[in-house]
Order: structure tokens, then sequence, then C-alpha cells
């Protein structure tokens, strides 16, 4: 919890601290894309939070949750980092933002995948 209240903070001070950041106004399709990361991401806190409610059977393997996380813990975690993308992406020059966007978007299929095929539901 520490850890996730650190990131907000530390994410929240350069958004309003910093003239170095470009802000950008966003176009529809960063819009959109934006709303697909975040889609998955949806999924991924889902799936974590089952992982949460299962520990004999599954463990999580983010070094920021730790092994066998609270459902607070993830909850917690999953809107600090949701809302820390949409600020990362707001803060980016326009010519940057879709490899930042897509990169995370490949990397929240891959996890999301691979939880799948363990057997790893998205439950609330």
């Amino acid at each position: 919890m520490k850890r996730t209240i650190m990131l907000v903070t530390i994410l929240i001070h350069l958004f309003f601290s910093s003239n170095l950041f470009a802000f950008d106004s966003w176009t529809k399709e960063q819009a959109f894309t934006e709303v697909g990361y975040l889609a998955l991401h949806t999924i991924d806190w889902g799936q974590t939070l089952h992982i949460s409610d299962n520990p004999n059977e599954f463990r999580e393997t983010n070094f920021l949750l730790g092994e066998h996380p609270s459902r607070g813990n993830v909850t917690e975690y999953f809107i600090a980092t949701g809302i820390g993308h949409i600020l990362i992406t707001h803060i980016l020059p326009t010519e940057w933002r879709k490899y930042w966007q897509w990169s995370t978007i490949a990397l929240e299929i891959g996890c999301t995948a691979n939880n799948y095929k363990l057997g790893i539901s998205a439950t609330f």
C-alpha cells in the first residue's frame, strides 16, 4: 500500500510541477487507444483479484504486489496505475504517445493471455 501511495504521489507531483512535458491535446485515435489499454488493464485487475482470492492455487508475479496480495492492495494498485497511465499519456508529446500506449497494450495482452492460459479468470 505504501508503494502505491508513493507512486501516485510521484506521478501527481510530476504532473503538476513540471513544464517539461507536452500536455498536447489528444487525438481521437489516442483517446480510443487509451480506452483499449484501460479495458485490458481492467481485465488484468480482475484476474489479479482472482489470484488474490485463491492463494493456495495461484501466486502473483508482480513484485510490487507480492505473491499473495490482499484484495485491497490489488484494487489500490490498479486504480493508481490506471490513473498513472492516463497521466503519463497526457504529459507525453503527441508523437511519443502511440509508442507508450501500444507498448503497454502489448504488455497487458501478454499478461492477460498468460493468466487466461493458466486458468485465471477475471472476477470482481
